[in-house]
């Protein structure tokens, strides 16, 4: 199964991933209809990085619709079905999501998030930078300890 990896150090904050991922959704340029966000920190330096949904099926535990959440078994992505009616429910699944990256769509008044854009997320390739990966979920550690040493790295030479 493959998972989304960000390198929060790599981000320019330019938004690429959140309109490519509009576009590729609903054919429009809109921050307000991405599934992930561009969020700066409150440190001094103000880093700016992409939040995104970790598929930990949060949203679909807790929705009272019978079938509006899925798990795809090719992905590994939590789905929003056609199913999905929030005249049924109070908006469970946004609640439940930790990093705040559900919410329901204000024209279709569904519940969008991230579905991997069917296996080929399209913020990944937005970003000429690499702060969003798709891998394997077993070459996350290896992944991670390098970056770490490249930071370390870095700041040993600022």
């Amino acid at each position: 199964m493959k998972i989304l990896l960000v390198d929060q150090e790599k981000c320019t904050g330019c938004r690429r991933c959140e309109i490519f991922c509009s576009f590729y959704h609903f054919r429009a340029y809109s921050l307000g209809r991405t599934r992930l966000h561009v969020v700066r920190d409150n440190e001094p330096q103000g880093q700016e990085g992409p939040v995104i949904c970790t598929q930990c099926g949060l949203c679909k535990l807790v929705c009272p619709v019978e079938g509006a959440m899925i798990r795809n078994k090719r992905t590994g992505a939590v789905l929003v079905t056609s199913k999905c009616d929030i005249d049924k429910c109070i908006r469970e699944c946004v609640a439940a999501c930790p990093y705040g990256v559900i919410h329901i769509d204000s024209k279709s008044k569904k519940a969008i998030k991230c579905d991997f854009c069917g296996g080929k997320p399209s913020c990944v390739e937005a970003c000429p930078w690499q702060v969003i990966n798709y891998l394997e979920a077993g070459t996350l550690y290896a992944l991670n300890n390098k970056r770490i040493l490249e930071v370390r790295n870095k700041r040993m030479e600022d």
